[in-house]
């Protein structure tokens, strides 16, 4: 089936109309569990998990309203990341531009859903619905705070949009973060989270 109609097993027929309800019962469900790594991780800000999967989807999609693919060139044909990694080779090879695509509400892109296990004999597509891709956000969400130990919500901004909150801030990343860190204080009131 045709990725602008939707995958045929999934209730929501048209993935790019909003669906902030879901996206709430979800950040719902997978607070704890992101909560619970933070202690882990020594890390109190992150509370119980509520304001971090809010402002990371206001972030990236305005809580669902701009979930739609977005084409990543630097995870494409002859881009340094791809020259690099056999594994974004085999998904680019297997599923095209598909594979350099960011998905969903939280724009995860294919690459990291893929090496926290999304199966490649299934379509990319299906990581634009939030039930799909959020286990596998969680688990990139888990990796930074577990191996990177962000200090603040700005910091852990930078480290999903940018890879490692350690490296140059561009501005480009210094908004990305701003936004954040202002999400992160009143998402979950707002968003009735």
């Amino acid at each position: 089936m045709s990725p602008l109609f939707g995958l045929a097993s999934n209730p929501r027929q048209a993935p790019w109309v909003p669906q902030t309800e879901t996206l709430v019962a979800v950040i719902q469900r997978w607070a704890p569990q992101v909560a619970g790594t933070a202690v882990a991780a020594g890390l109190t800000w992150v509370g119980d998990g509520k304001a971090l999967l809010g402002a990371l989807a206001e972030n990236e999609s305005a809580f669902d309203r701009g979930d739609a693919p977005r084409f990543e060139p630097s995870y494409y044909y002859g881009s340094k990341k791809y020259l690099s990694n056999q594994v974004l080779q085999g998904a680019v090879r297997a599923q095209g531009a598909l594979a350099a695509c960011s998905w969903g509400p939280y724009q995860i892109m294919a690459y990291n859903a893929i090496r926290f296990g999304y199966p490649l004999t299934e379509p990319l597509y299906g990581l634009w619905h939030v039930e799909v891709s959020a286990p596998y956000v969680v688990q990139l969400v888990e990796e930074i705070l577990t191996d990177q130990k962000p200090q603040t919500p700005e910091q852990f901004a930078d480290s999903y949009n940018s890879g490692n909150y350690r490296d140059t801030i561009t501005p480009a990343v210094a908004k990305y973060r701003a936004d954040f860190a202002a999400h992160f204080r009143d998402v979950v009131h707002r968003r009735g989270l």
